[in-house]
């Protein structure tokens, strides 16, 4: 699989934070996962939304066109709803603070739900893509953990 690394780019907002970017990651995935180094970056900087793209598309290099709309799409649609996303997350993170949650593992969680309860995507899509951000970019386990609590939603639905 061709791997692109680029250590070399990075900000203070997103220092520490490797990147590694299948170049066979279809649009979407690489949507969400631009999505959500931009909502990391605001959260551990906190500024104008187009600036943090622009710095992160500066760090990763251009976005298709598709991509980046759908990014922009996903991250307006995460700050818009983000008290009801994470209501939800706290809600089904038994014995876990919100603010305990990584940057990241608390963004991904917000990307998926926001995708199913807003974008109408299928839960096991959902579900699956957010296990996969998390085992790309989150701490070792957190993936279990995000696929535990995202699991929550197919026991509610039943």
């Amino acid at each position: 699989m061709n791997v692109e690394h680029r250590p070399d780019r990075s900000s203070p907002a997103t220092e520490g934070f490797s990147f590694v970017f299948p170049a066979l990651w279809p649009n979407r995935r690489r949507a969400r996962v631009l999505a959500m180094v931009v909502l990391y970056s605001l959260e551990l900087d906190p500024g104008d939304v187009e600036e943090k793209t622009a710095e992160v598309l500066q760090m990763l290099g251009p976005a298709r066109p598709a991509v980046l709309e759908r990014a922009c799409y996903l991250v307006a649609g995460v700050l818009q709803h983000r008290s009801e996303l994470d209501a939800i997350i706290q809600r089904w993170a038994h014995h876990w603070e919100l603010e305990r949650l990584s940057p990241v593992t608390r963004n991904v969680l917000r990307i998926a739900l926001f995708e199913y309860l807003h974008d109408g995507l299928d839960l096991a899509l959902v579900i699956h893509e957010a296990v996969e951000l998390a085992k790309a970019f989150a701490e070792d386990d957190a993936f279990r953990f995000v696929h535990g609590l995202l699991d929550q939603l197919r026991s509610r639905r039943a």
